[in-house]
């Protein structure tokens, strides 16, 4: 066990690691102790300046399977072919030391608590990488909570006096600006008897003095914005003088905003005050002329793309927008409602309208409004990339509270069906909801939905009838996927060929080899699937594996033919990694596969295997004339430093090379290093070892450097298929309809509680539209979660621009009159999970003209331009409420008025999808999560 411990710290080439102690019952109970204990720890409560490493998930999942943490594992616990050996980050690190852009939680990495890492890197040591350790920190001001700070903030510092003296620092978002100060005048050897003040880059050309330095700067700066240290003269005056709040930079200074940019000390030091912030904290960027209203861009605040598009869609709704400019917001201002925001959301939702609207300009930047959302919702706090639809959602329901007509909620009772008649349940639904909920947002965006859950075994139904602010259509999936891998010959002068294969969405290795048998023309059974990575085997796919989480833009998947089937009894799969130091087991080139009879394994023949499977990397006519007596060579390569010799190139005579390499058997990971010749065994003896055996091709560094072409031994070659495309299929928003209102089985996770039964069922559950509100908006569940997989759905929905009809989708005929809607607007997102960018589209009500908002660029588009497969929110209006170019004051008064009146407000709400009645009034339950 000490040298299973210390195995990555000792610098002698052996360590006898017999499979018997390996499989030690000992062993096993200590490694499940091990797995215990770090998983009690890392169930521990996060609290505010705890240290929690970031481990990458690949080497976790490695750790996972040795210590046997699920029960699929069991077989593997204590395997010395599954040892995951140190600690290593690499694949999470940047060469410069960051950590690496858009990773994402139990997809790249996962969180440790430091007293479990502790535990981990003294049993399994670490790589060369450094731990990454970050804090935990607390976010939010009126709702608080604590995470893992993955991403800290990197900030560019100046000083004023001397501008091309740029110095890029990290601070964590919790740091004060009082802290950043401090750091500063220590980095610039500010004299301890100056005064200093700071100056934040808004955007592009605009600074603010910061006079609230005991602010955090969660929410107040992004990445790479400038930060600029103004230092009071020897004259007791401060070089910008005393009286302007903020200033704008001449557009001809030499100044670039964004990394590696400068800016000139004259044109910081003499530019005028320029355009002061306006009220909402959206720094006027330009006012070189009038601008039309709403064609305003919102500046990207590091990652806030996400926002942006979410407020353009939002902002083109003419009766939402109106509203707001009719300041009609200001009377129904509810800041004491303690389930809004102290109507700060609606305040900064309000100002920023204003600004968008105001004809004055052309882009500001959301500074006040994206610092109130974090306030009131951490997860959006800070500068990373999030969801623009649960952005949406929690705006649309923050504006509903703080502008909530109701002053004083009364309790309503839920009540059952009972048998009674539909129309009756949905409008005592819809009217008890009322009295509790009353805004714009009910008048405009809510509708109700009918929920109908019927008991497997006693056939008890229940329905109830639940309001929505916006509809969560799930997404036709497809039926298969192309898969790329790599495919190598059991021929070894052929190079290895990057190809892809259709096969089914989800399946199992087999179905994969069956699929690659038919397209190479060779036999499935013959074949081994595995991932590669840093030139070693991460993992070895058994044939019922599932391929499921395969990703083609985050593994290589190599499939490996052999010359007998992979499952023989009686052949050994043999799989030989090259490597030069044995300290570090530093591998290189690409891992072989072979398979060869059980009764025929000795040295020799392995050896002499390996190295005809070798043959397009090993050059052993080498042209180089110190070939010849290469082991005499004393010069040193980057291949000597740190070898561990194991003595046998010693006792070589000067006239007898020793060979170019030495066979140890090594399991999957790399982590153990055993003589694969027993004492006093010669290398003709045949070999007792298992089916699967892990070798380890220790090269002399002296042979790699003469004998070895890595360029050779990872060079591929395109298939024909590595060019083909799948052929995405058209949906339409019809069928996304038509799965959202299927009945579907409730899984053991989501089981509901039978009164009559008195027990957890898995019902039978199904959604139906009931009354449809005056905006509809509808998010397409592009993005696919599950436990270790999440991938974006990208296929073209096709949606109506205008005359979306709804009336088929209604089961109350009494509103299907009124279903008929035309598009406003479209929020998109592009690129994958986790980053990727968003934009809007919008028909400006004013002008009736289609544009597209990209961050603070604005132009002008055309209707049809909208429908894309980025398409990830619809917003449509009910026809009949359509803007009538020219009249903007009409509108407000019609929703105060249809507000008032029994069937005027609907609603679609955040993480639910339900409907409205039209004639019932507006109200709504509690939201309800539609999957």
């Amino acid at each position: 066990l000490r040298s299973l411990q210390n195995m990555n710290s000792q610098s002698t080439a052996v360590q006898e690691l017999p499979i018997v102690q390996a499989k030690s019952d000992d062993l096993k109970a200590q490694l499940k102790a091990q797995y215990e204990k770090v998983k009690q720890l890392n169930s521990s409560a996060l609290v505010k300046g705890d240290t929690w490493a970031v481990v990458s998930a690949r080497w976790v999942k490695l750790w996972k399977e040795y210590v046997g943490a699920e029960a699929f594992y069991a077989n593997k616990l204590g395997d010395e072919n599954y040892h995951p050996g140190p600690i290593d980050n690499s694949d999470l690190i940047e060469p410069d030391g960051k950590l690496k852009e858009g990773r994402l939680a139990e997809i790249d990495y996962f969180f440790m608590h430091k007293e479990a890492w502790d535990l981990l890197a003294e049993y399994y040591k670490t790589k060369q990488s450094e731990p990454i350790f970050r804090k935990v920190i607390e976010k939010g001001k009126f709702t608080r909570t604590v995470e893992v700070e993955v991403y800290l903030l990197d900030m560019k510092l100046a000083e004023l006096a001397n501008p091309d003296k740029v110095i890029s620092h990290r601070f964590s978002r919790a740091s004060l600006f009082s802290e950043v100060e401090s750091t500063m005048r220590s980095l610039f050897k500010v004299p301890d008897d100056r005064e200093t003040r700071l100056w934040v880059s808004l955007s592009g050309t605009h600074y603010e003095l910061l006079t609230d330095k005991d602010q955090a700067l969660e929410n107040q700066v992004y990445n790479n914005q400038y930060l600029v240290l103004e230092v009071k003269g020897t004259d007791d005056k401060w070089p910008r003088g005393d009286a302007p709040g903020s200033f704008t930079i001449s557009q001809n200074s030499s100044y670039l905003q964004g990394t590696g940019g400068r800016f000139s000390a004259a044109s910081f030091a003499t530019a005028g005050s320029g355009s002061q912030a306006s009220g909402s904290g959206s720094s006027q960027l330009e006012q070189r002329r009038s601008a039309t209203p709403g064609l305003c861009g919102l500046s990207n605040l590091g990652n806030t793309c996400f926002m942006n598009s979410a407020l353009q869609a939002l902002s083109n709704v003419q009766m939402l927008t109106e509203y707001f400019l009719s300041e009609k917001w200001r009377e129904e201002l509810n800041p004491d409602n303690p389930l809004g925001m102290h109507g700060e959301i609606a305040r900064r939702y309000g100002e920023l309208i204003r600004d968008m609207w105001s004809g004055k300009n052309w882009h500001i930047s959301p500074r006040s409004f994206k610092y109130a959302v974090g306030q009131f919702a951490p997860q959006f706090s800070g500068f990373q990339q999030q969801d623009g639809q649960e952005l949406m959602a929690f705006l649309l329901d923050g504006l509903h509270e703080d502008l909530n007509r109701i002053k004083k909620k009364p309790y309503v009772e839920l009540k059952d069906a009972d048998g009674r008649s539909d129309h009756v349940v949905a409008k005592e639904a819809w009217n008890d909801y009322k009295l509790r909920n009353d805004s714009i947002i009910v008048d405009l965006f809510h509708g109700q939905l009918k929920s109908t859950l019927i008991c497997p075994d006693c056939r008890k139904v229940s329905v109830t009838f639940d309001p929505f602010c916006y509809l969560s259509l799930p997404v036709p999936k497809e039926r298969n996927r192309l898969l790329a891998f790599f495919f190598v010959s059991k021929d070894p002068t052929k190079p290895p060929l990057k190809c892809k294969v259709q096969v089914p969405i989800e399946g199992q290795i087999t179905d994969l080899c069956k699929a690659i048998g038919q397209q190479f023309k060779v036999k499935p059974d013959h074949l081994l699937v595995a991932d590669v990575y840093n030139n070693k085997f991460h993992k070895v796919y058994a044939s019922d594996d599932s391929y499921t989480s395969i990703s083609n833009e985050r593994d290589y998947i190599y499939v490996y033919e052999l010359d007998a089937p992979a499952n023989s009894t009686k052949h050994a799969v043999v799989k030989v990694y090259f490597v030069t130091t044995a300290k570090y087991s530093h591998a290189f080139g690409l891992p072989i596969v072979f398979s060869v009879p059980l009764t025929d394994i000795t040295y020799a023949n392995l050896f002499q295997t390996v190295t005809e499977r070798s043959c397009r990397m090993l050059t052993l006519n080498s042209p180089d004339p110190k070939s010849a007596t290469w082991w005499k060579d004393h010069s040193s390569t980057k291949d000597d430093e740190g070898i561990c010799d194991s003595g046998e190139d010693d006792e070589a005579s000067p006239q007898s090379p020793p060979p170019l390499f030495v066979l140890r058997r090594s399991n999957a990971n790399l982590t153990t290093e055993n003589d694969l010749l027993e004492a006093n065994s010669s290398e003709a003896e045949p070999l007792s070892v298992s089916s699967d055996l892990y070798l380890m091709a220790r090269f002399h560094p002296k042979a790699k450097f003469y004998f070895c072409n890595e360029q050779n031994a990872v060079h591929f070659e395109r298939h024909s298929s590595a060019s083909m495309i799948m052929q995405k299929r058209t949906h339409h928003l019809e069928d996304c309809l038509k799965l959202f209102t299927e009945e579907e089985r409730l899984g053991k996770k989501d089981a509901w509680y039978c009164p009559k039964c008195k027990d957890f069922k898995c019902a039978s559950k199904k959604f139906d539209l009931w009354c449809m509100p005056k905006v509809l908006v509808i998010h397409l569940k592009r993005f696919h979660y599950d436990r270790y997989y999440r991938n974006k759905i990208d296929d073209l929905i096709e949606f109506p621009t205008r005359g979306l009809d709804m009336t088929n989708w209604l089961l109350n005929p009494e509103v299907q009159d009124c279903a008929t809607y035309d598009l406003v607007s479209v929020a998109n997102h592009y690129g994958c999970l986790g980053g990727g960018h968003y934009t809007a589209y919008g028909m400006n009500y004013r002008t009736g003209k289609w544009h597209y908002f990209d961050d603070s660029s604005v132009r002008e588009s055309s209707e049809s331009e909208a429908v894309t497969k980025a398409a990830y929110v619809l917003i449509y209006v009910r026809r009949d409420l359509m803007p009538r170019l020219g009249d903007s004051s009409a509108s407000v008064d019609g929703v105060a008025a249809d507000a008032a009146s029994p069937g005027g407000a609907d609603r679609i709400d955040s993480d639910d999808d339900d409907i409205t009645d039209k004639k019932d009034g507006g109200s709504q339950p509690e939201p309800m999560e539609v999957n």
